[in-house]
């Protein structure tokens, strides 16, 4: 298996209330496990950021899924690498609502996205190196 990470960004075309973002994991969790895929999902004001690992062929199938899915709109892939070993080890899919959330590092990973949906350099990185860098530290 040759192990790859897949960073994208997307817009709700409708805000998730808890329950849906409850039955969103769910339903991740259950795919993922099947797929040997781990990864993190964070949901911030109608955002996506979704992380992805897995095998090179698996992930890339699954974001062609993912685009077509009509719950989000202007789906953007900004990161796709090789990797060394998964950030998300410990999870078919977690999960992070910014909206209720505030975890200690919530203005970095704000600032983040921000940065991807305005094509800026964090702290003189790309966006998504910053992102898994900040993942690095938490996981």
């Amino acid at each position: 298996m040759s192990l790859y990470q897949l960073v994208y960004i997307s817009r709700a075309t409708k805000a998730f209330s808890d329950e849906k973002l409850s039955q969103l994991l769910t339903k991740a969790k259950s795919n993922n496990t099947n797929l040997d895929v781990t990864g993190n999902l964070i949901y911030n004001g109608g955002v996506f950021l979704q992380v992805l690992e897995g095998d090179m062929k698996v992930i890339l199938s699954l974001y062609k899924k993912i685009q077509l899915d009509d719950r989000h709109h202007k789906v953007k892939k900004v990161y796709f690498e090789p990797a060394n070993f998964r950030l998300f080890s410990r999870w078919s899919m977690n999960m992070m609502n910014l909206d209720c959330e505030k975890p200690k590092n919530l203005q970095i990973i704000k600032d983040i996205l921000d940065a991807i949906d305005e094509d800026k350099l964090v702290d003189g990185m790309s966006p998504p190196i910053r992102l898994l860098k900040e993942f690095s530290k938490i996981s």
